[in-house]
């Protein structure tokens, strides 16, 4: 397991975002922000040393999706909407188990 002490944020890829991609981003705050350890610029900061920032854009935007449609179906104090947060962060990263695509 990796020492999360020993990770170290990668380079500035996009020195400058398109406004349109910093509206999305920070639309993506204003809803998650009570849930993230970031604020708006270390938010930012992210996305700039992203290989993809679109791409990333749009997988925050389908968390913030759920984010926001499990807030509705329950309240949740700040420290079970970190978790649930973190939780969707995760669930992001794992494979895809969509089978669409298979030839059997």
């Amino acid at each position: 397991m990796t020492n999360p002490t020993a990770i170290h944020p990668g380079p500035i890829r996009h020195e400058i975002l398109p406004k349109a991609l910093l509206l999305r981003i920070r639309r993506l705050h204003g809803v998650l922000g009570n849930a993230l350890s970031l604020n708006l610029d270390e938010f930012i900061d992210g996305f700039k040393r992203d290989a993809h920032p679109e791409r990333e854009i749009h997988i925050w935007e389908t968390i913030c999706v759920a984010f926001m449609e499990e807030s509705k179906r329950r309240p949740m104090n700040r420290a079970q909407r970190e978790q649930y947060l973190w939780e969707l962060v995760r669930a992001s990263m794992m494979p895809s188990t969509d089978n669409s695509s298979s030839n059997t």
